[in-house]
């Protein structure tokens, strides 16, 4: 099928001739030029009067992209400015458009538009003077070709060499009449070059061609039938064509895109319906025209494509090069080669990034996330008659390399069926998918027509994951509303996740369960708060969820309510059991002010609420599990939980029992006897008993004992290293490499009194701070 569609393209040609550069000659009676300074030029130009003229002239600059430089080894040219050149127009105007209109014609161009010709300077190579090979930057938006008008005069050398994509067109000075104007036009995108004069002077004026057209500038392909054939391979390449598509794309729903590359380049400013050139607009033509009668959206873009190709160096290929790469030093610098000295032998991969589109009325859009896949591109000139904007090559690297990426500037044009254009959208970004629908969803005459869009989308919609702009959230749980089906409702909102469960959320999500049943919504919840690891806890926005959902006059709001703090409380139990079963007690305490979060979060919402016995199995919960939640650390919690108890008669007991847990606990260590000056004891738990974890508890136990050396294989050394390390315990550990096998070094430190003592002194101040609370 791709080479059906390229064959029928490459044979829709413009009526009559046309090619990327064209010469006419005319007679020279009517050109009259005046320069300043120098007078009336006559025509032929004699070398005395040529000399004046150089005299009048400075080195000619060129551009080099954003830039303009003077640079005698790329152009070294004599440049007059216009300013200084005067045309008599009352003669030249009509023998001058009489040329335009035929050099229009040989470039294919529409007979609707009309060229219009800016002077842009008047040049002089004298003897071994040249200019390199070039591409004339476009020094106006609609900008299509280049114009240059020799004047007649004796030289030799200097040859104008056009060259469009590999095929180049010369014009000697032998080609070019010394008593007759000589007109030369050429595209734009052109590279083109002036090879050293060798003998006389060659002089031109050179012009910007811009193209003046309407958007109905249209052209008629001369062979009807291949456009029909056309209509027939796009229809069948929509409908049934299933070739080249990789097998994952098959099984998924997504928007089939038709990308054809067109064969000349263009810039972001010349790119328009309007300027298109030669062939180019002949087949955009023939391809808008089926368009609209397949019921198509059609779009003129500027794409990047990127190609990593598999490639060797012509001069050293084979076995005996990838053993050599292997030998270098990577601090030693290699010349590197021209692209042309290495041979591309396989495509790997192709991709496609767009820069610039525009629809048919000419409005730009974004569609800078469309992706599109290899066998939905066409085009009627292979890349490499392209010259790559940037190429890199890799070396062999031993399990990769030896590859070339080459990337090109192209112009193209995209189709797909109008029944995909949202599904196109979602393809580009979710959120560019909702800018487009809500305002339509809105309208109710509009709701059926959105309910077909989204059940048309619902295959390929993946939600909006990690979206912190409650905004869009509001936007998809509206448009769930709007589709009138509980299966497609779920279908849309269940790829989101927790961060749907904010207050700006709640009327929103409260409406969902009025219109689709409680059990609906919980289970929508279940999906969001659930993921492959374990149950998610809200912290943050648990409270202003809860205190949203009670302000609501919804008759599923308390349910809802009880429900979300029922989930969060398995989510809680489950969570900090797996962190107690895998984790020592070190690892535990470094994060108790994160569970103190999650505990006092849960508890204010349970105690607002109502749900006594939420609030009463939290706090037995966390007496039972001292290793989770150690009694000092219990004081944070009853200072921010207290202002919410006190106001619930009911949870005075529960919570004094929390405060009581935490007094009792606390008394006792300070009613305990301090560590003695000698007592090196550390009664920290390890939860790994393997026989050297044993002996290292032994050690710890010890009071009488500071330091222990410990002959030890590498691998069990490396665990101790690891245990002390997880358990923060206060010993140094270190190797001696010595003997065999090396020996472990363990020291207790005196930072085992001294964190004792900071313990006691915030034990003290946490009496004080419970003492100010009571119920």
């Amino acid at each position: 099928m791709t080479h059906s569609i390229e064959k029928i393209l490459a044979n829709l040609e413009p009526e009559g001739t046309s090619a990327f550069c064209s010469k006419i000659v005319t007679n020279l009676d009517d050109l009259q030029i005046q320069v300043k300074d120098v007078g009336d030029l006559r025509l032929p130009l004699k070398p005395r009067i040529i000399k004046s003229l150089i005299k009048q002239a400075k080195p000619a600059k060129y551009g080099l992209k954003e830039k303009t430089l003077l640079d005698k080894a790329v152009r070294d040219v004599w440049e007059i400015p216009k300013s200084r050149v005067k045309i008599d127009q009352r003669q030249w105007k009509k023998s001058f458009d009489t040329a335009l209109s035929q050099l229009k014609t040989s470039l294919g161009l529409s007979e609707r538009s009309k060229l219009k010709a800016e002077l842009h300077n008047l040049i002089i190579y004298e003897p071994g003077q040249f200019f390199k090979p070039h591409q004339d930057s476009e020094k106006c938006d609609d900008m299509v070709a280049t114009l240059v008008v020799l004047l007649p005069s004796y030289y030799r050398g200097g040859t104008l060499i056009v060259d469009h994509q590999g095929d180049k067109k010369r014009f000697t000075s032998r080609s070019t009449p010394e008593d007759k104007l000589t007109f030369i036009a050429f595209y734009a995108d052109c590279h083109h070059e002036v090879t050293p004069v060798t003998d006389g002077y060659r002089v031109a004026l050179t012009y910007n061609l811009s193209l003046k057209t309407g958007s109905d500038a249209t052209c008629t392909p001369s062979n009807g039938a291949t456009q029909e054939s056309l209509k027939h391979a796009l229809t069948d390449y929509f409908e049934n064509d299933q070739a080249n598509v990789p097998e994952y794309l098959l099984k998924s729903t997504r928007c089939k895109k038709f990308a054809y590359l067109l064969d000349h380049e263009y810039t972001p400013k010349g790119l328009h319906w309007s300027r298109l050139k030669n062939g180019d607009r002949t087949r955009v033509n023939a391809l808008k025209t089926i368009a609209d009668n397949l019921d198509m959206d059609i779009y003129l873009s500027l794409i990047d494509v990127h190609e990593s190709w598999e490639c060797h160096d012509d001069e050293d290929w084979g076995y005996q090069r990838r053993h050599r790469y292997w030998e270098y030093d990577e601090e030693i610098e290699t010349e590197e080669k021209p692209d042309d000295e290495f041979t591309l032998s396989e495509l790997l991969c192709s991709e496609i990034e767009f820069r610039h589109c525009m629809t048919p009325d000419g409005k730009t859009i974004n569609m800078s996330d469309l992706m599109i896949h290899e066998h939905e591109v066409f085009s009627t000139k292979p890349m490499d008659a392209f010259k790559p904007f940037e190429s890199k090559y890799e070396g062999y690297m031993g399990n990769y390399g030896n590859t070339m990426d080459r990337w090109y500037h192209r112009a193209a044009i995209i189709l797909w069926r109008k029944i995909d254009h949202y599904l196109m959208l979602l393809e580009c970004n979710p959120k560019t998918f909702l800018n487009a629908i809500m305002p339509l969803a809105k309208k109710k005459k509009e709701r059926e027509n959105v309910q077909r869009i989204v059940a048309h989308i619902l295959p390929s919609w993946r939600g909006l994951r990690n979206e912190n702009n409650p905004q869009n959230i509001i936007r998809v749980l509206q448009l769930a509303l709007i589709v009138d089906n509980p299966e497609n409702a779920a279908q849309l909102i269940k790829p989101l996740d927790e961060k749907v469960l904010c207050k700006e959320t709640i009327n929103e999500l409260l409406k969902l369960a009025d219109a689709y049943d409680l059990n609906w919504c919980t289970d929508i919840f279940s999906a969001w708060l659930t993921n492959t690891y374990k149950q998610q806890v809200i912290v943050d926005p648990l409270l202003p969820v809860i205190k949203a959902l009670l302000s609501t006059s919804s008759t599923n709001s308390l349910s809802l309510a009880n429900w979300l703090l029922k989930n969060q409380l398995n989510a809680l139990k489950s969570n900090f059991n797996s962190d107690a079963k895998n984790h020592q007690q070190a690892e535990l305490d470094a994060c108790v002010s994160q569970r103190n979060k999650a505990l006092i979060a849960l508890m204010s919402a349970s105690l607002i609420s109502k749900s006594f016995s939420i609030y009463d199995e939290l706090v037995s919960y966390t007496i039972n599990n001292k290793n989770l939640f150690p009694p000092i650390e219990l004081v944070s919690v009853l200072l921010k939980t207290w202002s919410y108890s006190k106001k619930q008669t009911l949870s005075k007991d529960s919570f004094n029992k929390l405060k009581f847990h935490a007094l009792e606990s606390i008394h006792a260590v300070l009613n305990s006897k301090p560590r003695k000056v000698n007592d090196w004891s550390i009664k920290d738990k390890n939860r790994c008993n393997c026989t050297d974890c044993q002996i290292l508890g032994q050690f710890l136990l010890a009071s009488e004992k500071k330091k222990i050396i410990w002959p030890l294989a590498k691998g069990r050394r490396q665990h101790m290293h690891q245990v002390i390390g997880s358990m923060k315990l206060p010993i140094t550990h270190t190797t001696e490499r010595t003997g065999s096998p090396h020996k472990l070094h363990l020291t207790k430190t005196e930072l085992l009194f001294k964190r004792e003592k900071v313990l006691r002194d915030r034990y003290k101040k946490a009496i004080d701070s419970l003492g100010k609370i009571s119920n």
